[in-house]
């Protein structure tokens, strides 16, 4: 990379990173207040719109007043033909579009007494109370009485309460049609005793065509809930009449509405827009009433951050253009600086690579910088010249002595290799020492039985012998010596039997072990074999030898090879783990065949390794024993055995004071 890429990609990288952080700075800035902005203008908006909303539902209540006024002042007035209280609430829905009707309802003669005689007439129902509900059916204004108003929470709330009262949305069967509206009711009241109740009932089209119709930024929406969290208006319009929801939003929603709270939150994602939204909930407080409703915008998200979106992208534009054109200007001024040492650099390699024997001095062309450069470098090339005729002669005199020293090389490495193949060989062999030495010894006991019973046997025949040679024979003495040769005959045989079982196994243990042969043997026999020519060094210590393997595991492999691995683990834990016995604990031997590859666990409850001399294990001519005569090749023998010549994997595990873990796999073929 020449010194003007350097110059230019510092520079870059600075305008860059410049650019990027004025970019995150201006951007965060407009990001809070454009957000600041747009959660001012949804507030505006919710309690305009809100109270718009309120306004109807207010001039809704006013009506239901003016009805409750006007007819308690005809019942003042004394005998009123209750036709004049019909006419009444015709004209009130007659005014105003969007009431859906009127009415009202007397408790049992409670207006003129005379109930009795309007029974089952028009506009009356079988209890003759006055009960006339007003309303419309298409284009003309019908009558038909309240019904189940004993069950209805519009006649049982406002009796119980005797305060006006906003309905939630309910069914109501209107000219046989079931009707989804909400009433504005006004109890009948004079001095505290309920004497009936005059409503209005609102056209729910109506409000949804007016919160439809507000339009909250670009793509936001509003919507309208009652009291007990139902859709009364909603720009879809299929959502109208359902409740919220039980998702963690919804009861947030839910639980403003009914204590009449301000409520504002994100929403991940909302069911209508489908993306992420703000929501602000206003509360909607109708006269006396206790049931708050709520006006709720929805803004997306996205709408807040589009214009932090464009400032940052006019900003990146900018600051690009900006930095483009600083590079360009930097590049001219550039060009004009470094031409000069680039074409003495061009010169200097064209003299270096026609001239190797020699550096060609540089013409000086000018006296600034350039030129002093220039007589520098022409100083530098006579030294350096003078300086690389002195380093040929040393150079040569340097690849006459390296070749000596790597024909020297060359044979110390074959020399070490040797030596360390024969220590190697060395090794197996005093492998194999240990197995003579333990199997002679343990050969020892039963054939020194077997010669004494021998001894016995042949002086108990000469004792036969002489009772034979006698005229009269003792019969008793005669069965006692026949049956102490019969015994002596049994413990000679059983002895000299576990000597020929002892030879057997070793000669396999041996030519095993000397052998690299591959051929078809009984895992579990093998390792009994190992197991048994080591018994004389176990068989007087608390340690016990634990083989896990099946009995007719029969494979194609190198015995001989498992035998050395499984002998030097044995005396390395002998050696090392159990301080020679000395130390009581137990070994066990897992193996077991998993798809074509045999598998060894081999572990001892000796006191460990070290983490320090466990990262050295399998090196060559490592030991901690060295006084006690450890040549460090055991573990590195069976470590170059599986990796090597069964071409398999060996690791080691431990932990001071718990033991030793080693786990060993080989393929194989069964």
């Amino acid at each position: 990379m020449n010194i003007k890429t350097k110059i230019l990609l510092i520079v870059g990288i600075t305008v860059v990173i410049s650019v990027g952080v004025m970019t995150y700075i201006i951007s965060n800035n407009v990001a809070k207040h454009t957000q600041a902005f747009t959660y001012q203008i949804a507030d505006e908006t919710a309690h305009r719109y809100g109270f718009e909303v309120k306004a109807e539902l207010e001039k809704a209540m006013e009506e239901a007043r003016m009805l409750e006024l006007a007819f308690w002042q005809l019942k003042l007035a004394g005998n009123v033909d209750r036709r004049i209280l019909d006419q009444i609430l015709i004209k009130t829905i007659l005014h105003d579009p969007k009431l859906l009707g009127s009415w009202m309802l007397w408790e049992t003669n409670a207006y003129d007494g005379r109930d009795k005689e309007f029974v089952n007439t028009e506009g009356h129902g079988p209890t003759g109370r006055v009960n006339s509900y007003w309303h419309w059916d298409k284009d003309k204004i019908v009558v038909e009485p309240n019904i189940d108003w004993d069950t209805s929470e519009w006649y049982q709330i406002p009796q119980q309460r005797k305060k006006e009262t906003l309905t939630d949305p309910y069914v109501y069967k209107v000219s046989g049609k079931d009707m989804l509206l909400i009433s504005t009711i006004q109890p009948i009241m004079q001095e505290e005793k309920f004497h009936g109740v005059a409503g209005i009932d609102y056209k729910l089209d109506a409000l949804q065509d007016k919160v439809k119709q507000l339009k909250v930024l670009e793509n936001g929406y509003s919507a309208l809930f009652a009291n007990n969290g139902m859709y009364v208006a909603h720009h879809s319009s299929t959502l109208v009449g359902q409740t919220l929801g039980e998702s963690a939003e919804d009861k947030a929603l839910m639980e403003a509405i009914k204590s009449g709270k301000r409520y504002e939150t994100i929403i991940t994602k909302d069911k209508s827009l489908g993306e992420e939204v703000y929501r602000l909930s206003i509360p909607i407080i109708i006269g006396e009433t206790d049931t708050p409703w709520a006006f709720v915008v929805n803004i997306p998200t996205r709408t807040i951050t589009e214009l932090a979106v464009e400032t940052r992208n006019s900003v990146i534009l900018i600051g690009g253009i900006l930095g483009l054109l600083m590079i360009i200007v930097l590049m001219i001024m550039m060009n004009r600086l470094i031409n000069p040492i680039t074409i003495m650099s061009r010169r200097l390699e064209k003299t270096v690579s026609h001239q190797t024997d020699r550096i060609e001095e540089l013409p000086v062309e000018s006296r600034d910088e350039v030129g002093i450069l220039a007589k520098s470098f022409n100083t530098m090339a006579r030294h350096l010249n003078s300086s690389r005729e002195k380093l040929e002669d040393v150079n040569q005199e340097i690849r006459v002595l390296n070749e000596e020293l790597e024909q020297r090389v060359e044979e110390r490495t074959e020399e070490l290799s040797q030596a360390n193949q024969e220590l190697v060989q060395s090794e197996k062999m005093a492998s194999l020492g240990r197995l003579v030495a333990g199997f002679a010894h343990e050969l020892n006991t039963p054939i020194g039985v077997a010669v004494g019973t021998a001894s016995t046997l042949q002086n108990k025949t000469k004792f036969i012998n002489q009772l034979l040679e006698q005229e009269e024979v003792d019969e008793e003495e005669l069965l006692a010596a026949l049956e102490t040769v019969d015994e002596a005959s049994e413990l000679t045989l059983s002895n000299l039997r576990r000597a020929s079982n002892l030879v057997n196994s070793f000669k396999r243990t041996a030519v095993d072990q000397t052998s690299e042969e591959v051929r078809r043997f009984d895992v579990k026999l093998t390792l009994e074999d190992v197991v048994n020519t080591l018994h004389n060094k176990f068989k007087r210590t608390d340690i016990k030898i634990q083989l896990n393997c099946s009995d007719k595991l029969n494979i194609y492999s190198i015995p001989g090879a498992l035998e050395q691995i499984l002998t030097n683990l044995i005396m390395n834990s002998w050696i090392h783990g159990f301080d020679e016995g000395k130390n009581g604990g137990n070994i066990v031997i897992a193996i077991q065949l998993v798809e074509q590859r045999l598998k060894i666990e081999y572990s001892d409850t000796g006191k460990g390794i070290a983490p320090e001399v466990l990262e050295q294990v399998f090196e060559p001519f490592f030991t901690t024993n060295r006084v006690g005569g450890g040549s460090g090749l055991g573990m590195y023998i069976c470590y170059n055995i599986v990796t090597t010549q069964l071409e398999g994997s060996m690791m080691c595990e431990s932990v001071v004071g718990e033991g030793v873990v080693f786990k060993i796999e080989f393929p194989v073929t069964v």
